[in-house]
Order: structure tokens, then sequence, then C-alpha cells
């Protein structure tokens, strides 16, 4: 179910050139890093075999746009990601647990924010598709101060922040506090980023007195 969430999660996050394939890319550097720290070949040799075409479709999907990943793609890469993490995770009792979760908390976030702005703030389904993710949103706002931008790259720099992160669990691999500032961190950058945007694009969501009525106490 976890690789299941995580695959989706990296389909959400594949809308812009590059996020995709520069916040794989990172989350396999950070595997390779922490298996080769704990002397694990295998699951090292494995994140480079991973690496090598999804560097050579970075050359071509970054920053012009030659080719896509698409949802097969980005559905394997997922998969592949998040059954790596979970196996050297749990073969690896020394290795805190919120590292994993750091390493892949890009597509968890995007996925998570998703499920609960659409079924609480928007009332509608969850697995309804749309085009109101963060790196959606911020592509609006700069086409929006400069209406000539047709290069949607640019969002990508933007995004850097949460790209990088899980870095952060090779520099801090045994230290579970500085991974959980790093998390929460995360967390509030992408939350206030998305409230900044979403103001600057005059994105209204309903009030906490609506969600009482209409969700939390709505008559069955």
């Amino acid at each position: 179910m976890k690789i299941f969430f995580i695959s989706i999660g990296d389909n959400f996050v594949d809308g812009v050139n590059g996020n995709l394939a520069f916040t794989n890319i990172i989350q396999l550097i950070s595997l390779a890093l922490l298996a080769s720290m704990l002397g694990d070949i295998v699951i090292a040799q494995l994140s480079f075999v991973l690496l090598i075409p999804l560097i050579i479709f970075a050359l071509f999907n970054f920053p012009f746009g030659k080719i896509f990943c698409g949802d097969a793609g980005a559905y394997f890469y997922g998969f592949a990601i998040s059954g790596t993490t979970i196996y050297l995770f749990g073969t690896y009792d020394n290795l805190l647990s919120w590292c994993a979760i750091l390493i892949l908390i890009y597509p968890s976030i995007e996925l998570l924010f998703s499920f609960i702005r659409k079924k609480l703030f928007e009332n509608k389904s969850p697995f309804t598709a749309d085009a109101k993710h963060l790196h959606s949103l911020i592509y609006r706002y700069l086409n929006k101060k400069n209406s000539a931008l047709t290069n949607n790259s640019f969002v990508t720099i933007y995004l850097t922040p949460l790209i990088l992160s899980p870095l952060v669990t090779y520099l801090f691999y045994d230290d579970v506090f500085a991974i959980i500032f790093a998390i929460n961190l995360i967390f509030f950058m992408y939350a206030f980023s998305y409230q900044f945007i979403s103001n600057k694009l005059s994105i209204k969501w309903r009030s906490f007195k609506y969600l009482q009525t209409s969700f939390f106490w709505r008559k069955k």
C-alpha cells in the first residue's frame, strides 16, 4: 500500500520539466549514499543502475522538454524508489525510520495535501484530477507575471529546496532531531508556499465554518 501511494505521488510531481527527474535523481543518490555507508553494495549498485536512464532522460527533459516520462515512467520510478527505500530501512535497524520519510517526503506531501485539499476544502472526490498542485500554481503565477513565459522549467528552480531535501538524510543520518526538524520545515515550506501562491492567484478556500456545516456535521 505504501508503494502504491508513493507511486501516485511520484506521478503527481510530474507536471513541469525536470521536476520528476531531479526529484527521483536526488532520492536515488541519497539511497546510494546511505547504502554505501552501510556497506550494502547491492542497493548502492541498484540505485546507480536506476540513475543512469534517469540522468539521460533529464538531459532531454530539462529545460526544453524534448521527451516526457509519462504515467508509466512515473509509476515505475515511484515503485522502484519506494520499494528500495522500504527494503533498505527494513534491513538495517540502525537507520532512523524518519530518514525514509524525508527521502520520500516531496511526492508524499504532494499526495497527502492534494487528498486533504480536495476532500475537506473542495468537497469533491480526492481521486479527481486537477491542476492545483504546487508546481501548477507556481507556473500559473509566473505566467501571470510574465505572459511571454512558455517554458515551465523555471518552476523546477523554485522547487529546489523540496527536491534536495532527501540529501539531509546522509548528512544527519543519526541525528533524529535534525531529521524531524527538516521534515517539519519541508511541511511548513510547502504549506506556506501553497498559501502564498494561492493568495497571489486570488484562489479562495472555503472557511472553517463552512467545513463544519458541509463536511463534519452534514446529515447522513
